[in-house]
């Protein structure tokens, strides 16, 4: 019996290693979004595998000597809501964060996952809180709250000159748009008046050509009689001169 629960607890330590070296592994080389990724592609997003696996980094990171939440400490239960993430994706979150934690990141990085206390506190008592290093550590301290005020405060006077910008930047943008439609409409007017002024123009020019039209209809007439009588004049010469010549040439 003996035997066989040391053989259960090897071959329990040796999927431990298998599994930590390769949380390891991803968290060294990947960004969080792609490791997150990577893990639920590779639990086929299961839940109770991605569960077992959170619970195993939780218990080995419960073993280390610095671990400040005591042993009496255990994760919180997720479950799945009607809104917000999935519940793989929760789970897969927090095994991030149990493996940064590994990785020498500060234990406040999982504050909030831990239960402090599994048994509920009876009815009409309060419950003990106790104040461990790591909560202390999670608080800031005076100098930091008033460092804190003054990047926020620093921070919202950038904002309002953001705003400011913004506004003037919006404000010039809007002068050059009514210059740009008042510059559109005077170009529409400049070109129906060119329309206009065209259309007058090829009236006018109609109007002058039928004019010079009926103005030269009488002179043709009077070229085409001039014409007719040179004809006339030409055949009459030639008769007289066709004559002339042979009456010449008829011997004597």
């Amino acid at each position: 019996m003996a035997s066989e629960l040391n053989l259960s607890g090897i071959v329990k330590e040796d999927k431990f290693l298998k599994e930590y070296n390769r949380l390891v592994s991803w968290y060294r080389d990947l960004p969080e979004g792609m490791f997150i990724s990577r893990l639920l592609r590779e639990y086929k997003y299961s839940e109770p595998d991605l569960e077992e696996s959170r619970m195993m980094c939780f218990e080995a990171l419960k073993a280390y000597d610095d671990f400040p939440f005591g042993v009496q400490a255990d994760l919180k239960r997720r479950v799945t809501t009607r809104k917000g993430e999935k519940l793989s994706v929760k789970l897969a979150t927090d095994i991030y964060k149990l493996v940064s934690v590994m990785e020498w990141e500060d234990y406040c990085d999982i504050r909030e996952l831990i239960s402090l206390s599994k048994s509920r506190p009876s009815q009409g008592k309060t419950p003990k809180t106790t104040i461990t290093g790591a909560d202390v550590s999670c608080f800031m301290t005076s100098g930091e709250v008033l460092l804190l005020k003054d990047n926020v405060t620093a921070l919202q006077t950038d904002v309002l000159n953001m705003k400011q910008m913004l506004h003037a930047a919006e404000k010039i943008r809007s002068d050059q748009m009514k210059t740009f439609t008042n510059s559109l409409q005077v170009m529409k007017c400049d070109l129906l008046e060119c329309k206009q002024f065209m259309s007058n123009c090829l009236s006018n020019f109609n109007l002058s050509v039928n004019d010079l039209k009926l103005t030269l209809q009488p002179l043709e007439s009077a070229i085409l009689a001039v014409s007719r009588r040179v004809s006339n004049t030409e055949n009459i010469l030639y008769r007289t001169n066709v004559s002339a010549i042979t009456a010449a040439v008829q011997p004597l």
